[in-house]
């Protein structure tokens, strides 16, 4: 096999170098210019945005799991929040915050991802592990090739995983077709010494069936299909010496939203797909940042640990019922799920 993916790896990377030039030049938005020099302070309300927010406050990780929790990766199905525990477990939450399953794998968890809600893929090193939802049954272990080191897992279609990795100082875009049994990857162009750190650092998320990717370093998308193309292709300004990290984006038919640092402060960028004009956020006027979870029929789905809720949310922006949960949470120390329902004419 590894002589096959090493002929897969060369044969791909020509393809994808053609397509993706001509891809470039058909993306969304391709060269408009988005200044991060202009983000703004104060001047967007929190309800200018969303029209209400409720907590969900989680039940803590069961023994063996609670000391050391932390949170990530946060998916959201029709009935259940999906969290990583660090890299030891998969934890299963009913939209109440009540916890309904746990999936030990007794395996270092590298990612997971969730497919059609039937299929919850795990990567661990370089193994795929496929397990039924909801009952978690395993399905099928597939050993991947040792050539690159694999650091995300989505899947594409059916028969076709989808996985960043790098090697060396080289990024590379892998597929794994199960009809087939073969592993391809094609070869990326950022030849640097920051390359494994980018590509552990990059986010695979949907907008419908399509399964996009975020670079970190330069905030622009790519959609997998036959080929990876480009999505969104935007020329992003920014002051000389200025670090910026693209942290997270979602898509939906009238935003992309990303989340990004600069300089190490939160921003939330806004674009507008259709008149391509954009808000970049630093902190609203209530003096709280806007933080970008997972966005899924009109609501922005956030997991957040209590000691970072106040950097979100202040009291007074809630209900009376939910600013009870919010004082009860933090007392707890429990992490929540903030539900922020975009206004109708905000989405």
């Amino acid at each position: 096999m590894t002589g096959y993916f090493k002929y897969c790896l060369g044969r791909i990377s020509i393809i994808l170098c053609l397509v993706g030039l001509n891809g470039c030049n058909l993306a969304e938005g391709y060269g408009e210019s988005v200044d991060l020099r202009k983000a703004t302070s104060g001047k967007v309300a929190i309800r200018d945005i969303y029209e209400r927010i409720e907590i969900v406050p989680l039940d803590n990780a069961p023994e063996g799991l609670s000391r050391e929790t932390s949170l990530s990766g946060l998916c959201v199905t029709g009935d259940r929040f999906i969290l990583q525990d660090r890299d030891r477990a998969v934890l299963f939450y009913r939209h109440d915050g009540s916890l309904a399953n746990v999936l030990n794998p007794g395996v270092p968890v590298t990612d997971f991802s969730i497919w059609q809600e039937r299929v919850l893929d795990m990567l661990s090193g370089y193994e795929i592990r496929e397990y039924a939802l909801p009952d978690l049954s395993l399905l099928r272990r597939t050993q991947l090739d040792t050539l690159v080191v694999p650091t995300r897992i989505g899947r594409r279609e059916k028969n076709v995983m989808i996985l960043p990795a790098y090697a060396g100082n080289r990024d590379y875009m892998c597929e794994y077709y199960f009809d087939r049994k073969y592993y391809a990857a094609s070869e990326g162009n950022m030849d640097s010494g920051q390359t494994p750190d980018i590509v552990k650092h990059m986010s695979l998320f949907r907008y419908g069936d399509q399964l996009l990717a975020l670079y970190p370093h330069n905030g622009q998308i790519w959609r997998s299909a036959e080929f990876f193309g480009v999505f969104l292709w935007l020329d992003f300004k920014q002051r000389d010496g200025d670090t910026v990290e693209f942290l997270s984006a979602q898509v939906t038919d009238d935003k992309v939203y990303y989340a990004l640092l600069i300089d190490g402060a939160e921003h939330l960028l806004i674009y507008n797909r259709a008149d391509e004009k954009y808000s970049l956020i630093k902190t609203t006027s209530e003096s709280v940042s806007l933080p970008l979870g997972v966005i899924r029929d009109g609501i922005n789905y956030v997991c957040c640990a209590t000691a970072d809720l106040p950097r979100y949310l202040k009291r007074e922006l809630l209900d009376p019922q939910n600013a009870s949960v919010f004082d009860n949470a933090i007392s707890a120390g429990q992490y929540v799920v903030i539900k922020y329902h975009f206004r109708k004419d905000n989405q």
